[in-house]
């Protein structure tokens, strides 16, 4: 009975083996069969063959040991990992199945190579029965950052947990990954192992530290990041400081609704909070954003020239007469000469409550300061005497016209632009020397061809004065001035160089400071010809390309001031002959603005000339 019993048992064993054989086969024969029929030429042929290969089971199981480490030969086994992987990304619950196989083929893998890649479908399905098989490869040189991938992309407690452990265990390029992962993932538990990282002695380590701190963007990390800007002189270099200063001010703002911006009163913050503004006109925070940034401009260390260019930004964007008067009311605070043409503008608004700031801005201007004269400026304050409806305009008029009548009795400042068109300029022809030397005929041939040539290359739309040509052709004043101060706007694109002459020779130096190549470090207002006397400037007082920039230039006899954006940067300076350097500067010439093959623009230029006595 026992070898009845015995032989049965092994019967049904034989058959039960050689029936999972055959179903093995059948098995593999399938997965074979389908792979064969991939790449497919639609999704719903795709969806279908996936749906098929994912009810065989452990596929990628099946696949994966036939990878090989170069990649070679085995495109359609790497095709059907990676469909399988997308396939089951879009479906709960074939995702951890999915996930589990390639956790069981990376351990299994037979190089770093095919984990790699196995890595890289992961990340689409992983969910926290990963998270184990991730940790193992985070101090893996070859593999860190593809395990870092995955755990970021599960971002879950459990995942950032295991950075964290991970974080104190690794070194070199695998501790960057991991504080790098760290920040992508905002996983704030983490603060305080990256914060410590952040003050080490090693610079790539403390750029990424850094740069992680900004993304958590915890308030806490404001005070470490501040002060590594401030230790950057608020310039770019190797650690990127301001770069994550200003990534963690715009999470701040995500974060916290821009209240923690709008309570700063750094530079920064201030042009940060511009760029809320003027990016996003319709969004919740313009209104709030704007009137933080107009408030904070006048608050804070800039010069009155520097606040009106800032005012004059804010201006641009402006939607409601309640803003526009805000920052009426702030740029009658500067006391400028073009803050007093920028509010003249308005003198003729629609809205009653703007033309009265106006009104005022004007009138504050002007009484507090004689020095601003000219036919422009009167004609501004009879318009303000005959527009005013404060209960007090009586008395206003009267300071007025008591101020006309004590102001200086020559012409005062003349605008050399009139917004529209080239009316007062002409194109260069050669330099003085040259053009001396010319007969009158052969000078008035040159002049025809290089008007044509401005005509060209300089243009006039919405009352800026654009040079955008390929050469070196300066726009001349039709008039030649002799002792002078003068206002001009002006901006520049990257790599833009261009410049003033005086007297029709070169040149106070304007161009982008990221030239260093050139020299152009040291900023922007020197006396750049120059070999003798000075040339560079005092200090850098540039603000970025494509941002307006404002000279105030005075030159009498042989010597040149020039303040830029309200800072001095050239103070008294002979300017030397260029064209002859052995003979003093000219009595007088043309006021050239440079063409060097940049875009460049222009707008409100001012000139006053200085009798001579």
């Amino acid at each position: 009975m026992k070898k009845i019993i015995l032989s049965i048992i092994l019967t049904v064993g034989l058959f039960s083996a050689l029936f999972a054989q055959t179903d093995r086969q059948t098995r593999e024969t399938k997965i074979a069969d389908i792979v064969k029929q991939l790449p497919t030429d639609n999704t719903a042929s795709f969806n279908k063959l996936m749906g098929e290969l994912i009810q065989q089971g452990d596929v990628i199981g099946y696949l994966a040991p036939r990878l090989t480490a170069t990649g070679d030969s085995d495109t359609l086994f790497r095709y059907a990992i990676s469909g399988l992987t997308m396939y089951a990304s879009k479906e709960t619950s074939r995702k951890a199945l999915v996930a589990k196989s390639l956790c069981n083929a990376i351990v299994k893998a037979k190089s770093d190579e095919i984990r790699d890649f196995l890595f890289i479908q992961l990340q689409y399905v992983a969910g926290d029965e990963s998270v184990k098989t991730a940790a193992k490869y985070l101090n893996n040189a070859r593999l860190s950052d593809a395990a870092a991938r995955v755990l970021v992309k599960i971002g879950s407690d459990v995942a950032g947990k295991a950075l964290t452990k991970a974080l104190g265990k690794t070194k070199n390029t695998q501790q960057l990954t991991i504080v790098q992962a760290i920040g992508d993932m905002r996983y704030k538990p983490a603060l305080k192992a990256v914060t410590a990282l952040a003050i080490t002695g090693n610079a790539s380590l403390r750029k990424v530290a850094l740069h992680s701190l900004a993304q958590i963007a915890d308030p806490s990390s404001e005070k470490i990041l501040a002060e590594a800007v401030a230790k950057a002189e608020y310039k770019y270099e190797i650690t990127n400081a301001l770069g994550s200063y200003m990534i963690f001010l715009e999470n701040s703002r995500k974060e916290a609704g821009s209240e923690t911006l709008l309570n700063r009163r750094d530079g920064l913050v201030i042009t940060q909070l511009f760029k809320i503004a003027a990016d996003d006109p319709s969004g919740a925070y313009f209104d709030k954003a704007l009137y933080a940034y107009i408030n904070k401009t006048g608050a804070s260390r800039n010069t009155p020239a520097q606040k009106l260019l800032m005012l004059r930004d804010g201006l641009d964007i402006a939607q409601t007469p309640e803003q526009k008067q805000t920052i009426l009311r702030q740029i009658a605070r500067t006391g400028t000469f073009l803050g007093l043409l920028t509010a003249g503008k308005y003198l003729d608004d629609s809205n009653n409550d703007v033309q009265q700031a106006a009104v005022q801005a004007v009138q504050t201007i002007a009484l507090a300061n004689p020095q601003y004269y000219g036919t422009e400026i009167t004609a501004l304050l009879n318009k303000a005497i005959a527009v005013n409806k404060d209960p007090e305009a009586n008395s206003q008029k009267q300071a007025i016209l008591k101020h006309l009548s004590e102001l200086q009795q020559d012409e005062g400042f003349v605008s050399m632009f009139n917004g529209r068109d080239l009316t007062g300029w002409k194109g260069l022809v050669e330099n003085p020397i040259a053009r001396t030397n010319m007969t009158p005929k052969e000078l008035a041939e040159k002049q025809t061809k290089a008007d044509e040539i401005m005509r060209r290359d300089w243009t006039v739309k919405k009352g800026i004065l654009i040079f955008d040509g390929p050469a070196y052709d300066n726009l001349c004043s039709a008039k030649d001035y002799g002792d002078i101060e003068m206002y001009i706007d002006w901006r520049i694109e990257p790599e833009g160089d261009a410049g003033i002459y005086l007297r029709g020779s070169p040149q106070i130096q304007i161009w982008d400071i990221a030239l260093t190549d050139l020299g152009a470090q040291v900023g922007s207002g020197g006396l750049y010809n120059n070999t003798k006397h000075s040339a560079k400037p005092l200090v850098v007082a540039d603000n970025p390309v494509y941002e307006w920039n404002s000279f105030y230039i005075k030159m009498i006899g042989e010597k040149v001031t020039v303040y830029l954006n309200g800072q001095l940067v050239v103070d008294n300076v002979t300017l030397e002959n260029f064209w002859n350097r052995n003979i003093p500067i000219f009595e007088t010439g043309a006021i050239e603005l440079q063409a060097h093959g940049d875009r460049t623009e222009y707008r409100d230029i001012y000139v006053r000339e200085i009798p001579r006595h």
